[in-house]
Order: structure tokens, then sequence, then C-alpha cells
């Protein structure tokens, strides 16, 4: 056991960072043990079991498992209440369960997914719930995020999320099987909703799309968790997989290099590269090497060759900015979007050729996404600044803070306006 009096942190302290390692672990066991039905249950039962633990630990100790402790509370509580159930109802309590002789926890390493956490991923992205609603749901049961935090990583109310969820629960427990594995195609064409889930959630935490905070570590670090333990696990390791891996941690590898003072975030050209996370760095650079291995390149593959091409450039100007032009026209290849273009004009500005990439950006007139895009008028700005057109630049960031929506996207194009205009 392990005492609060000798530990360095306070009871909640403690309870809040296990909370934020393996209750999503302890959560998915029990929706594999009593399934779907009762997920709401089982989220009140874990809820009672962390109240009770508070109450016990700073006493009594933290327990050598306390993935285990907590599961066994919560899922005896949820057994008292369906024996309840089942003698209204002269109905066995085994039938009331999913898997009844699930009553163990074992708890996996904090870069591995158990086959109940996995199953719960794999669930949350069936195709009867839309990607929002996935993610929401994924939050809340793989990684423990509170109401109020995922409403303001999808940009929701509390009470909008809430609903979300509570329909998504419903609409899983009318899915014969959901609780388990999928296997053959239903598992390879979930797989790559799960990737894009975990994409996206990493995306959410390096640019909030709302909040004060420049960034949301936590979400970037369960999102590089998932990634990882998606390309490590046997059901799912494969190329895409692993390429996904070797994105999230090449970019993770520049989050202590994107914060500054004042909370403004520093892009990569103005980046101390000697502060990127050398660890994170080389874990992506093999996961890159190790996604090698398929007969297809997907997105994931080309976005991890230009995050290397970056994490293994010394510097800014010594950077193969062709290597990376090169990517970036077989993505568009690939999957042809408005962005991938204007990062393909931002790579060719960068390597010296100004008129491909002013020509780039007069085709992304035209496309109605990008006239409401933040960056797309950061980007005009810097170009135009490039060729000495110092009132267009002057009038993109004019229209980039019109379309801030954050408050670390306005105190960023306000410090460009002062660079212009000075």
């Amino acid at each position: 056991m392990t005492r609060f009096a000798d530990a360095d942190a306070s009871p909640h302290a403690a309870l809040d960072g296990w909370m934020r390692r393996d209750a999503g672990a302890v959560h998915a066991h029990l929706i594999a043990r009593f399934g779907w039905g009762r997920a709401e249950m089982a989220e009140d039962a874990l809820q009672d079991a962390l109240v009770r633990a508070l109450q016990t630990w700073p006493f009594a100790g933290v327990p050598d498992r306390p993935g285990g402790w907590l599961y066994t509370v919560a899922a005896n509580r949820m057994l008292d209440l369906l024996r309840g159930a089942a003698e209204r109802t002269a109905v066995p309590v085994e039938a009331l369960t999913q898997r009844a002789g699930a009553s163990q926890f074992e708890a996996t390493p904090p870069d591995e997914l158990s086959d109940p956490e996995l199953a719960v991923l794999f669930a949350v992205c069936h195709p009867s719930l839309d990607p929002r609603t996935g993610i929401a749901l994924a939050l809340q049961v793989l990684s423990g995020f509170s109401l109020r935090e995922i409403a303001n990583a999808l940009l929701l109310r509390p009470d909008a999320v809430a609903q979300r969820l509570s329909r998504a629960k419903r609409a899983l427990r009318d899915i014969p099987g959901i609780a388990e594995l999928p296997a053959g195609t239903a598992l390879r064409d979930r797989l790559a909703v799960a990737l894009d889930v975990v994409a996206l959630l990493f995306n959410e935490g390096f640019e909030p799309s709302s909040g004060e905070l420049p960034m949301r570590t936590d979400l970037c670090g369960e999102a590089i968790r998932l990634a990882d333990a998606l390309a490590g696990h046997p059901l799912t390791a494969g190329p895409e997989a692993r390429a996904l891996a070797a994105l999230l941690n090449l970019l993770g590898a520049r989050l202590p290099a994107r914060l500054v003072d004042s909370g403004a975030v520093t892009l990569l050209p103005e980046q101390d590269r000697a502060a990127w996370d050398r660890v994170l760095l080389h874990r992506g650079l093999r996961q890159l090497a190790e996604s090698a291995g398929g007969d297809q390149v997907s997105r994931y593959h080309l976005l991890a060759g230009i995050a290397a091409t970056h994490a293994t450039a010394v510097s800014l100007d010594e950077t193969d900015w062709g290597a990376i032009v090169a990517d970036y026209r077989l993505l568009i290849h690939l999957e042809d979007s408005p962005v991938h273009r204007l990062n393909l004009a931002v790579a060719l500005q960068r390597g010296g050729w100004l008129a491909a990439a002013a020509d780039e950006m007069a085709r992304l007139e035209a496309s109605p996404r990008m006239g409401g895009y933040f960056w797309f008028h950061m980007t005009r700005a810097e170009i135009a600044e490039r060729v000495g057109d110092r009132s267009t630049a002057a009038a993109s960031l004019e229209t980039a803070l019109a379309l801030a929506s954050t408050p670390m996207q306005t105190r960023f194009v306000r410090r460009r306006i002062t660079g212009v205009s000075a």
C-alpha cells in the first residue's frame, strides 16, 4: 500500500493522476462484462468507486493495484443493483451480465490497449455513429475526460455532449456483438475510422478550436498513447497505424518548443529545435521506418514523411524543401484538398519557388472554404510580404484578425501586423 502521508501529491491529485492513466481501462472492462446497455450504470458505479477511494485511501493508503481495487468496487456495486433487479424479475443475475465470468481486472501498461479497451474504441467507430459523437464517447470511456472537457474539445455545450453520449450508448446497446472485437472487413473498416478519430483528437490538442489555452497537451498526449497502442497491438498493427503513430510522435516532439511566455505559440520557423523532445523524435522516426512494410502509401505515410524531413533538418534554411514539396504533390494526388494545397504553397515559398507558390494561392482564391480560413490569409500575407507586396500583406492580416477564433490566433496575427507595419 502507498501511504498518502509519504507521497508528494494530495489524495485528490493522486486520484486525478490515476484517472488519466487507468480509469478508461476500468470503464472498458466494466462494459465488456456488463454490456453497452449498462454503460451509463458502469459510469455511475465507477464514480461511486472513486468517491469511496477518496474517503478511504487517505487513511488506509493507495492499494498496490488501484485499478483492480476500483474495478472490484465498481463491479460489486453493479452486481448489487443487478441482484435487486433479478429478485424483482426472477431472472438469474448471470443472465443480466454480458460475460458472467469476467470478474478479474488486469491492468495493461500505459502504452498498450487491453482487448476490452480496443473493443470500446472499435465500438465508438461503428458506422451508426457520426465521427464527432464517436470522439466524444472515446474521450469519456477510454480517456476519462469530463463532460466539460469534452465539450471544450468539440465546441459543444456540456448539455449537448451529454445528450450525444446518451443517444450513442442507447444506439450501441442494440447492436449485436458490439462489446466484442470485430473481425475481418468490419475490423479493417473501423480501424480506418479509429485512426482518423485519434488524428482528430491530436489536432484538437495541437491547435484548440476554442478556449483560452494555446495548446491542449493532455489531448495530444492521449492521442499519442492511443496511436502507439494501435501500432503495437497484434490486431491493429500495420503500416497505416505505424505511420499515424510516427506522425503524432514527430509532431508531439515539437510541443516543448511551441509554447512561449504569455501563452503564445511559436510556429516551426521560429522554434528552438534544441527544445524538441528527442525521445519522441527517435520513436517517430523508428515507427516511420517500420511503416514501410506494406504495399500501399497512405496519407499518414506522406504526412509522417514530411514531419520526418522537418525533424532531421538542423535548421529551417537547411530543410529539404524539394522533398517536402514532392510529398505534398503525392498527397494531393492521393487526397486532393484545399488544406493540402495551402501547405504545398507554404513549402514552395519556403523553398524559394515564389512564383509557383503564388500560382497555388491564386488557385485557392476560388475555394469557398479558404475565404473563411484563418491560415489561408496568414499564408497569403507571408507570401505577399516575401515578394514585397506590403499592401496585400497588410490587408490579408486584417482579414485574418477578423477571422481569429481563439486568443492564440489573435495574439499571433497582431504580432505579425506590427512586423509588417514597422
